[in-house]
């Protein structure tokens, strides 16, 4: 089992402001010579609670979808 710990920003370079939450779609290129036996994301919550996310092979990339809750507060500042 390889284990990485990464950092990551959105494509597009972040999250739009007022991002009122929803699905997040997460993806990796994965290989190994001997085969790859899984793939899965360890994503870590604000609140510091981690949610495991099953990674599936489509094409050449594994992909997994994310639930994100909002980057606003109730009185519609940012979180950011």
């Amino acid at each position: 089992m390889l284990r990485l710990s990464l950092q990551f920003k959105a494509k597009s370079g972040a999250l739009p402001p007022h991002f009122t939450g929803g699905e997040v779609k997460i993806s990796a290129q994965v290989s190994d010579p001997s085969g790859v036996a899984g793939v899965w994301a360890e994503v870590k919550k604000p609140d510091g609670t981690m949610v495991k996310v099953t990674m599936n092979l489509a094409g050449e990339v594994y992909q997994g979808t994310i639930m994100a809750g909002a980057n606003t507060r109730n009185d519609g500042v940012d979180e950011t």
